[in-house]
């Protein structure tokens, strides 16, 4: 699909139609998005198309960018002409256009109150708060509620808030964000448990394919800091739940500890407390309950153990239908596999079909790549 301009001042709704028409003389034009990360497009462009002329920095590209959303919108953040023996081409760089919504803030002139409530409720609070006029919505399907606290809030951009590394949605929720244009949405879980495999090692890339086992985890544990009641000094006793064992097999065990004070205070409200060295009854069983709910995210998932980049085109071409975040499973031989996620796409977006596709490997969180110069 041929991607088309559109001057900077088009409204949100006005996006539907043409704007300035197609770049009928694209070249190349791919599409790149990460788990919770970045979002951009790389393309150039031939400088005989007829809108060569007035592709600028800030002006807005519309592109598709995978083969399930309609197609994104990207603020180009860089235009640059070259000249060779081919004539003039044009190479820029589009951001996604969260980031425009990512770079909002909030004022200090009102005293700011730490905020309990589910992702919606939190980040309705904060839009009603914004500095900037915002043309953005948010939505998400995580029902629990955390706290997030606001005394700094000033001091960081609405990116920050939505995922930075400490006290953000994403660091206080997890979840997976989802970008549809102007449209936000951080969801427990973004991508599907799909059937494909992959045999690591083979059809996949001339880069590197690596195996750790940093994530890999025999139990894990949940705790909770449960405060004493009418205690004016050592406010509170940590509890700990049963340990619960995953399905990864070491030798020397290795135990993940997850805090859920939030979690039980939440469920308990007044009542979660401890006297006399005796927790208000239910709270033990309760912290053996959602420790145990948490084991799906990490039994045989294998994240940040396994690292592949697949290029390679027949076996893309396979996997057609694989989505950002689905996951998949990875042979490492023939009476072993993990399960493993997908990390990260590169898109044709004018031949409508994947580049490159990663399954696994670490990524930064949001606030790493907002802390980052603009593309």
């Amino acid at each position: 699909m041929l991607p088309r301009l559109y001057n900077p001042n088009t409204s949100a709704g006005a996006y539907s139609n043409n704007g300035l028409g197609f770049i009928r003389d694209c070249i190349t034009c791919e599409a790149t998005e990460e788990k919770n990360g970045e979002y951009f497009i790389d393309a150039t462009i031939s400088g005989s198309d007829r809108l060569a002329d007035q592709i600028t920095d800030s002006m807005i590209i519309k592109a598709k960018a995978n083969d399930y959303d309609p197609p994104q919108l990207f603020e180009i953040t860089k235009a640059v002409p070259s000249y060779s023996d081919r004539g003039k081409q044009i190479k820029i760089s589009a951001q996604h256009i969260k980031y425009l919504c990512y770079q909002n803030y909030m004022p200090s002139n009102i005293g700011y109150a730490d905020d309990i409530g589910t992702p919606k409720q939190i980040i309705n609070t904060v839009f009603s708060r914004l500095a900037l006029p915002n043309r953005f919505t948010f939505n998400s399907n995580i029902s629990t509620s955390k706290t997030i606290k606001f005394n700094e809030a000033p001091s960081k951009s609405l990116g920050e808030i939505f995922g930075g590394a400490e006290n953000s949605l994403l660091s206080e929720f997890g979840g997976e964000f989802h970008y549809d244009n102007f449209n936000i949405e951080l969801l427990a879980s973004r991508g599907r448990q799909i059937g494909h495999k992959i045999v690591f090692g083979k059809n996949m890339s001339s880069y590197e394919q690596t195996l750790t086992n940093d994530a890999s985890y025999s139990h894990i544990v949940g705790f909770a800091k449960v405060p004493r009641l009418n205690s004016q000094s050592n406010g509170y006793v940590t509890i700990t739940s049963n340990p619960v064992t995953t399905d990864c097999t070491r030798v020397f065990l290795k135990v993940k500890l997850i805090d859920f004070t939030d979690e039980l205070k939440t469920f308990f409200g007044n009542n979660f407390y401890i006297s006399a060295g005796t927790l208000y009854p239910g709270i033990e069983d309760k912290l053996n309950e959602v420790t145990q709910e948490k084991l799906k995210d990490y039994s045989g998932i294998a994240n940040q153990d396994i690292n592949i980049k697949i290029d390679y085109r027949p076996e893309l071409d396979r996997l057609d239908g694989v989505r950002l975040c689905d996951t998949v499973t990875v042979a490492l031989s023939k009476t072993k596999a993990v399960r493993a996620q997908v990390t990260k796409v590169k898109y044709d977006c004018l031949a409508e079909r994947y580049n490159l596709l990663e399954v696994g490997d670490y990524r930064p969180a949001l606030a790493m790549f907002l802390n980052r110069k603009r593309r």
